[in-house]
């Protein structure tokens, strides 16, 4: 571990041990992950990660946390809330985060109230406040700390802690939730969510990693990462591709490589 990064970790023990009892959310992201992880190493039975699921989440990320946790003796609570039963979330306009963020974190916050956590803290990085993050001003209304941001942990110094601690076999590949793969503006439904999740888990199972299907209305935008171009520009997997995203009513249409 440099020597930078060192007086970063300085920084969060005097943050997290400042934090009284803490409930963190815990998407199942790297920066949750590193962070829930971390915290429970200082302050044992002192904290606790909660999970929101929103219906929202990419398929298998609520079974990693709940087993993340248990592997590691983490207390972990699940709070379940229907995000596409919200009319403001459902109708995609550029707040939706914001909405779903607020939702969120007005539910863990009540949920440590009654139980006893001091605070509620998330995984924001400092590489997150320079992007244009909308659920960021729910961080601010609902007094959410963030205590990698503080610390001044960026997305590589993240990376490098959950290698330095051997994490990286249990992380996951970073990811967003489904709701971002539907043309803004265009109304959520939970049909579509199942419909692009069960696009990406085909996608998956065939090897390509980094994947989103992004959709407008029917129509399908595939976007991988760079070692799946070969497979993706091959005319008979394509055709494979074609025939089962008929399948979900989809039709397949840019294909994009990322990165």
């Amino acid at each position: 571990m440099n020597g930078i990064l060192e007086k970063k970790f300085n920084k969060l023990v005097n943050i997290l041990r400042g934090t009284g009892k803490p409930a963190i959310a815990f998407s199942g992201g790297l920066d949750s992950t590193f962070l829930v992880w971390y915290a429970h190493k200082l302050l044992g039975r002192d904290m606790t990660a909660v999970t929101t699921d929103t219906g929202c989440m990419i398929p298998g990320e609520l079974t990693f946390a709940t087993e993340f946790c248990k592997r590691h003796g983490i207390a972990h609570h699940i709070i379940r809330v229907n995000m596409p039963g919200h009319d403001e979330f459902a109708a995609n306009g550029p707040d939706r985060c914001y909405y779903c963020k607020s939702t969120m974190f007005k539910m863990i916050n009540s949920f440590a109230s009654v139980n006893g956590y001091t605070h509620v803290a998330d995984g924001t990085n400092a590489d997150d406040v320079c992007k244009d993050r909308p659920g960021l001003r729910a961080l601010t209304e609902e007094k959410i700390i963030s205590p990698l941001l503080m610390a001044g942990f960026t997305t590589k110094d993240v990376a490098e802690s959950l290698k330095y601690y051997s994490l990286i076999p249990e992380a996951r590949e970073s990811n967003s939730c489904l709701a971002t793969r539907i043309a803004t503006g265009e109304r959520i439904s939970e049909e579509k969510l199942v419909r692009v999740a069960e696009a990406e888990e085909w996608l998956k199972k065939r090897g390509f990693r980094g994947v989103r299907v992004k959709t407008t209305g029917n129509n399908a935008t595939i976007i991988v990462a760079p070692d799946g171009a070969e497979m993706l520009e091959d005319k008979t997997f394509t055709e494979e591709i074609v025939n089962y995203f008929a399948k979900l009513g989809l039709m397949l249409g840019e294909r994009v490589i990322n990165g």
